[in-house]
């Protein structure tokens, strides 16, 4: 289970900078991808704690943080969606 999350981390962190990195014009999809991750790194934190794998305290915080994290990341796609049909 903890590679599987170390793994979708890795692949967001890709996505992320991949994003940063691309034209205004290739960031929508990308971003797409990168919420759907995050969203997989949320479940699979609620599973852990589920499964009782880490204590609550631990949970909590990192659900706080990646809430933060799908914040930012969907204002991200946002902008990119309006930046991308102003560009059309």
């Amino acid at each position: 289970m903890h590679r599987c999350i170390t793994e979708v981390c890795l692949k967001s962190l890709k996505l992320a900078i991949e994003a940063a990195l691309s034209v205004k014009q290739e960031k929508a999809p990308i971003l797409k991808k990168l919420r759907v991750e995050i969203g997989v790194l949320k479940q699979l934190v609620r599973l852990l704690y589920e499964l009782n794998r880490i204590p609550q305290k631990a949970y909590f915080g990192l659900e706080q943080q990646l809430c933060e994290i799908s914040k930012m990341a969907g204002g991200w796609s946002k902008y990119a969606d309006m930046h991308k049909t102003k560009g059309a």
